[in-house]
């Protein structure tokens, strides 16, 4: 319920929607990637291939979010 307050209020507005949206995929790469230590139990070996293309996703939402446009 707080982020859906957050967005509208106060994260669209002083960051933009692009750059907002850029912030949610962010967090949510961040989650799947703390994600494979924590279900590492239950996950098949190939864990390291799931961190690699969660940090890949981190950083190029990361290089979206820092990019100036216009």
């Amino acid at each position: 319920m707080a982020a859906s307050l957050l967005f509208p209020i106060l994260l669209v507005p002083r960051l933009g929607l692009v750059r907002t949206s850029l912030v949610f995929g962010i967090l949510n790469a961040l989650v799947g990637l703390w994600g494979t230590w924590l279900l590492r139990p239950l996950l098949p070996e190939a864990t390291t291939g799931l961190r690699l293309r969660a940090l890949l996703t981190i950083g190029i939402l990361t290089a979206g979010y820092g990019k100036r446009i216009g």
